[in-house]
C-alpha cells in the first residue's frame, strides 16, 4: 500500500505532465485550409501578428471576418510557405490545391473561345484584357466580348500577348474574316465591276456602282456611300436590300407565300 507521500508524489507528478501538455497545445498553431470560388481560406481560430503581417504582402488577400483570411489559389504555394514558416500544423487538402494553383499558374494568359454570336477573350487573374485592345468591343468581369467582324483584328493582337490559347472554332472564323477583309481591300481599289446586279425593275447599275454593291455585300451592309448628289446611292441601297430579300428567301423556302396566305 503506497505511502501518503508516495501518492502525493504521484499526484504533483501527474499535474506537471498537464502543465506541460496545456503548454505545448498553448504554443501549437493549427491552421484550417480550404478553398471556394478559386481562393484558399486559412483560419487560425485567433488573431496572430506575425501571419497577418505576413500576408499584407499578398496581392490577392482579403479578410473574411474573424480570423478567416483568403487569397486567390495562384497565391497558395506563398501562403503555404509562409505557415510552415510560422510553424502552422496545416488541416487540409494540400495535393488539391497544389494540383489547383498548377493547373492555373501554368494555363495560357488570354483564352479566346466561341460564346453565342460573339468570340470571348478570358484573361487569367493579374492580366490585363487592355492587352488585347480590339475595336468595338465589351468587356466585363474579366472577359472580352468580340464581334465577328472583327475577329479579323485577333492576329495583330496575339502578337502584343506572351501566352494564349486559340479554340479551332475562332480560328476558323478568324480565317473567313481575313479573307473578306483582303477581298474588301481588292474592292476598295475597283472603280469598274462587272458584279451581277440583283433584278431593280429593269434598272440597270452602273459599273462603278455594282463596285459599290459588291463592296456592301462583303461589308455586311457596314457601308457608307459616299457617292457624290446624282451619282446613285439609291439604286446602290435598293440593290443591297433586294439581294438580302433574295438570299432570305434561299434559306427560308416559301416564306413569301406562306406570310401571304396567313
Amino acid at each position: 500500500m503506497d505511502s501518503i507521500e508516495d501518492i502525493n508524489t504521484q499526484i504533483r507528478e501527474l499535474e506537471r505532465k498537464k502543465k506541460e501538455l496545456l503548454e505545448e497545445q498553448a504554443k501549437k498553431k493549427e491552421a484550417k485550409i480550404f478553398s471556394h470560388n478559386q481562393r484558399v481560406h486559412c483560419k487560425t481560430g485567433k488573431y496572430d501578428h506575425e501571419l497577418v503581417t505576413g500576408l499584407r504582402k499578398f496581392a490577392t488577400r482579403r479578410w473574411d471576418g474573424g480570423d478567416d483570411n483568403s487569397v486567390h489559389i495562384t497565391e497558395w504555394p506563398l501562403l503555404k510557405e509562409l505557415l510552415l514558416s510560422l510553424k502552422y500544423e496545416m488541416e487540409g487538402d494540400w495535393e488539391k490545391f497544389d494540383k489547383e494553383a498548377d493547373e492555373i499558374l501554368n494555363a495560357p494568359d488570354y483564352v479566346f473561345s466561341l460564346e453565342k454570336k460573339f468570340i470571348i477573350c478570358k484573361a487569367k487573374q493579374g492580366k490585363s484584357l487592355w492587352d488585347v485592345r480590339i475595336p468595338n468591343s465589351s468587356s466585363s468581369h474579366n472577359k472580352l466580348e468580340i464581334p465577328f467582324l472583327e475577329a479579323w483584328r485577333i492576329p495583330e493582337a496575339l502578337e502584343r500577348l506572351e501566352t494564349y490559347e486559340v479554340s479551332e472554332e475562332v480560328k476558323k472564323i478568324v480565317e473567313k474574316q481575313l479573307e473578306k477583309r483582303q477581298k474588301l481591300d481588292e474592292v476598295a481599289e475597283v472603280i469598274d465591276s462587272d458584279f451581277p446586279q440583283p433584278e431593280l425593275n429593269g434598272y440597270i447599275l452602273k459599273g462603278f456602282q455594282k463596285a459599290a454593291l459588291e463592296f456592301a455585300i462583303l461589308a455586311e451592309g457596314r457601308v457608307i456611300l459616299g457617292h457624290e448628289m446624282g451619282l446613285g446611292k439609291t439604286p446602290i441601297a435598293l440593290s443591297y436590300c433586294e439581294y438580302l430579300r433574295q438570299e432570305n428567301e434561299e434559306k427560308i423556302p416559301n416564306s413569301s407565300s406562306s406570310s401571304t396566305s396567313s
